[in-house]
Order: structure tokens, then sequence, then C-alpha cells
């Protein structure tokens, strides 16, 4: 007490502002440290979660796209038809590729891993077993082209769509549980910077009025 009686004002005041700032420096640490975790939630969110959902759908929608591009093909009749056909089935395939290849990248974990691999297997196999539809709808016999598509091997396609959704499914939950964290983090921040601020503020005060007191006692 005799050590800040014997400051000079300016000094006491100096340090009744250095106590204050002091405090709004804490303040601004902690909100840092705190948001340091929805930061990284955040970005795990836009950096994986949305481009692997958005893969996933593209998969989807392309191999059904190319599914029924089949179908339009065993029901066409003229070579304009047939080419338009089969220049849409094309760009499915390389939709399908496309989406495999968004996704690669962003795989996390042995299952996702493993619903990778396993849907890239059936829809080669598909497309393998499916690979002299072409010729045979050309034929321009549509009854025994469309017949053709419906008795083939499709077990291929009935195990990808599967896989699809067991896929699409586990992406979601992991989405689903990113998206809790982030919420979490940002509660979490909120509550650290909110009682720091309130401490910091208590400090202050409690600082300030001994100074002022200082200055003013005789």
């Amino acid at each position: 007490m005799s050590f800040i009686k014997n400051l000079r004002v300016c000094v006491r005041l100096a340090l009744a502002f250095g106590a204050l700032a002091g405090g709004l420096l804490v303040v601004a640490f902690a909100g840092l440290s705190g948001t340091s975790d929805l930061n990284a939630a955040a970005e795990k969110s836009g950096e994986v979660d949305v481009p692997s959902t958005a893969a996933l759908a593209g998969l989807r929608e392309n191999i059904i796209g190319y599914r029924a591009d089949q179908l339009a093909h065993t029901l066409n009749s003229d070579d304009a038809g047939w080419k338009d056909q089969e220049s849409q089935m094309a760009d499915h395939v390389k939709g399908v590729e496309q989406a495999f290849a968004k996704y690669e990248p962003l795989i996390r974990g042995e299952q996702d891993r493993k619903y990778f691999e396993d849907a890239k297997k059936s829809w080669e196999a598909y497309v393998a077993d499916t690979k002299d539809l072409v010729e045979i709808s050309r034929t321009d016999d549509d009854r025994a082209a469309y017949d053709g598509l419906l008795k083939v091997e499709v077990q291929a396609l009935i195990d990808l769509m599967t896989t699809l959704g067991e896929w699409t499914e586990l992406t979601e939950k992991v989405a689903s549980s990113n998206v809790t964290d982030a919420r979490g983090s940002y509660s979490s921040a909120r509550t650290l910077i909110y009682a720091v601020a309130l401490i910091a503020l208590l400090l202050a005060a409690a600082a300030a009025v001994f100074v002022t007191r200082s200055v003013t006692r005789p």
C-alpha cells in the first residue's frame, strides 16, 4: 500500500487503465482460443462434408441416368436416336468417373474406403455385364433388346445401389456429427468468452477502485 501511495498520480491512473487493458487482452485471447475448434469444425464441414455429399449425389445421379439411357436406347429405332442415347451414356460414364475421382481424396476411415472400393467394383462389373447392349439394341429388334436389358445380370447394379445407400447414410452421419461438434464448439467458446470477460471486468473494476482510492486518500 505504501508503495502505491508513493507513486505519482499519473502512474496510479496508468495502473488502473493498464489493468483494464489487460483484462481486455485476456478476453481477446480467450475468444481466439475458444473459436479455434469452431473454425476447425467449419473447415471440415466446408472442405470435406459438403464436397463428399455432392460427389455421392453426382455418383447416384449418373448411375441412374446411365441405366435409364440404356433402356431408352432399346426403345429407339433410328440411328439419330441411338447416337443421342449413346452420347448421353458416355456423358454419364464420364460423370461417374469424375464423382469417384472427386470423392477419393475425401475418404475418411476404413469403412468409408470399403464403400468406395465396393461401389467402384460394382459399377465396373455392371458396365462389363451390359457392354453388348448397344450392339444388340442396334439390331432394331426392340423386344429382343428390351428383354435382353431386363434379363442381363443386374446383381452388380443391385449391389451398387445397396452400397450407395449405406455409403450415403454413413456420410450423412459423419456430417451430422461434425455439425454437432461445431455447435458444441460455438457454445463452449461463447461460454468461455462470457466467463473470462466477467472475471476480467471484475478484476479491472477492483483495480480501478483500489487505485482511485489510493489517489484520493490523504
